[in-house]
């Protein structure tokens, strides 16, 4: 079913844009598909349907045999069980502020300004309840993914892969003197975010929120959970002839 998906579109909360070409291709490869079937099944009859049978069979247990070398391969790696972390930063404090002379600073890391232009056309008075923060429209990240767009949105360091990407991110927090000069200047410096290792050594231990001793999330793997996942994915585009 994924064979013939192509390129997906932008998940963006609109509807699907399928063309009618598109529509139609896939109309007529199921409609061949059935067509080969049925002139198969005509044409050799039983031998067909226990081919069908055992290539069924034979498929299935493949895919069984992967499965349960999966779970006995991990069956004692507490790595399924647990996920132990050595530093992070923690959510303390996030719904608060100091009584003065508080600086916020929201990294909208893959952000198009085109966005919030369609949103701003409908509703004009959408950014009401930020009143009081200041709106960069021309900033934008250099990257199209979280990392290394963060590190370079609050460095403005540029990252070209030619590096360990913890090495470019150190380095590109001690480059920038201007985090330091904000902590040394009194102003506590709180990081919410799930990945600390986007942002340096140097600068993440200064964080009030960082928090250095390891600690352990419990996770549990849910077979009917990542079963009805891939069936989701599998089924994304099935709206595409309808």
């Amino acid at each position: 079913q994924m064979l013939l998906n192509g390129q997906l579109f932008l998940m963006d909360g609109g509807k699907n844009r399928w063309g009618i070409g598109l529509k139609l291709s896939n109309i007529v490869i199921w409609f061949l598909i059935f067509a080969i079937i049925f002139l198969l099944w005509r044409c050799f009859g039983e031998k067909m349907m226990h081919a069908v049978k055992w290539t069924a069979c034979a498929l299935t247990l493949m895919q069984l045999a992967g499965i349960i070398s999966l779970v006995v391969s991990n069956a004692g790696d507490k790595a399924i069980k647990s996920k132990t972390t050595t530093d992070y930063f923690s959510t303390d404090g996030i719904y608060k502020a100091a009584s003065d002379e508080n600086i916020m600073i929201f990294v909208l890391d893959t952000y198009d300004i085109d966005y919030l232009h369609e949103v701003l056309q409908e509703h004009p008075d959408f950014l009401e309840p930020l009143k009081g923060f200041t709106y960069f429209p021309d900033t934008v990240s250099q990257f199209s993914r979280t990392f290394p767009s963060i590190p370079y949105m609050l460095t403005n360091e540029l990252y070209f892969y030619e590096k360990p990407y913890v090495e470019y991110c150190d380095e590109a927090y001690i480059k920038c003197d201007f985090w330091d000069k904000v902590h040394n200047n009194g102003y506590e410096l709180y990081f919410y975010e799930e990945s600390s290792e986007y942002v340096g050594s140097s600068l993440r231990r200064k964080a009030s929120n960082y928090v250095a001793e390891g600690h352990v999330i419990d996770t549990k793997i849910s077979l009917a959970g990542v079963f009805e996942a891939m069936c989701r994915i599998g089924g994304y585009r099935g709206d595409r002839i309808c």
